[in-house]
């Protein structure tokens, strides 16, 4: 009789993560569900995708993961472990795992830390992973693997370009080995050339690390190119999910619809426009929250939500009362 097998848990697992802020005003408080009942699971070497429009709350979901904003609710598990019931020091030290690299290179660069000191910050705040004497070396070995030359360690963030800047900061990311990354809008704001280097560069360090990658963008061509998966948010919440070949070749919510129809054609022109602004979220009380701008919404949106429903594949989900 063969012993019974133990299912390894998922690199990252999240679920009902919410981060909810009240604001205080004379006319009483609001509540702004930034983040509303997030779940999905991240597996090794796997790149999910969160799109949405700004405002929708993927970077306010990126930080709560981390627990740079404390969640309202919800689990975030590593492996396993429960990052949201750890105590600080324990925190502290799930996070040599889980690791991010943010939008804008320079800000997120110490402008008075040179490149080697940047880069081997992590092993100051944790210790033991590399004796001090040996620092050197080890910024050298991970400037090269992100395409860099030693030559880089003295140098200043204001001396290098945003391309060289990202690369460093993905270096940075990199010196604690992690098992998850989230790339927060990476190459967003770099040159278009510049962008395919640190795609690529981003592509084969997963294939030779596993990394587990969360990538945060509103390109929706580049995530086609890059992701395994995609969830699409819209006011804090996942309205569609699933593998990404499935959500672009067969959009079921008519907010993904939207967001694919924008995207501009070989002709250099948008197919279509969006008909309106993003919905103010503190004006959503009941119902659907894209029915204000959906074509498709009937009386029946704006007074009940729409239950989860799943494609062609189980693998593939959407929350539309009406969708085709």
């Amino acid at each position: 009789m063969s012993a019974p097998t133990t299912k390894t848990p998922p690199l990252l697992q999240v679920e009902g993560l919410s981060k909810h802020f009240v604001l205080r005003g004379r006319g009483g408080n609001k509540t702004l569900r930034a983040v509303d009942d997030i779940n999905f699971t991240l597996e090794p070497s796997e790149t999910m995708a969160i799109v949405g429009e700004s405002g929708s709350g993927k970077s306010t979901l990126a930080r709560s993961l981390l627990r740079l904003l404390e969640p309202t609710s919800g689990t975030v598990h590593l492996r396993g472990q429960s990052l949201t019931d750890m105590t600080h020091k324990q925190l502290r030290e799930a996070r040599r795992s889980i690791q991010m690299v943010f939008q804008d290179p320079y800000a997120s660069l110490h402008p008075r830390h040179t490149v080697a000191e940047i880069i081997s910050e992590p092993w100051r705040v944790h210790r033991g992973i590399y004796p001090q004497a040996d620092y050197a070396k080890q910024v050298d070995i991970l400037l090269s693997k992100v395409g860099l030359s030693p030559n880089y360690a003295p140098a200043y963030p204001y001396r290098l370009s945003g391309g060289e800047r990202q690369r460093v900061a993905i270096a940075r990311a990199l010196a604690l080995a992690p098992q998850v990354l989230i790339l927060d809008e990476p190459v967003s704001a770099l040159d278009v050339s510049i962008q395919a280097q640190v795609i690529k560069l981003l592509m084969q360090l997963q294939l030779d690390m596993q990394i587990g990658y969360l990538f945060i963008s509103h390109d929706l061509p580049l995530v086609r190119l890059v992701a395994d998966k995609v969830a699409v948010m819209y006011m804090g919440r996942f309205v569609e999910q699933g593998p990404a070949d499935e959500v672009f070749a067969a959009p079921r919510h008519p907010y993904t619809k939207m967001l694919l129809a924008a995207v501009p054609n070989r002709q250099n022109a948008p197919t279509n426009e969006p008909a309106s602004e993003p919905t103010n979220p503190f004006d959503i009380e009941a119902g659907c929250a894209f029915a204000p701008r959906c074509p498709m919404a009937q009386d029946i949106c704006r007074t009940t939500a729409p239950n989860r429903q799943t494609g062609r594949l189980a693998a593939h989900s959407f929350t539309c009362h009406f969708s085709q």
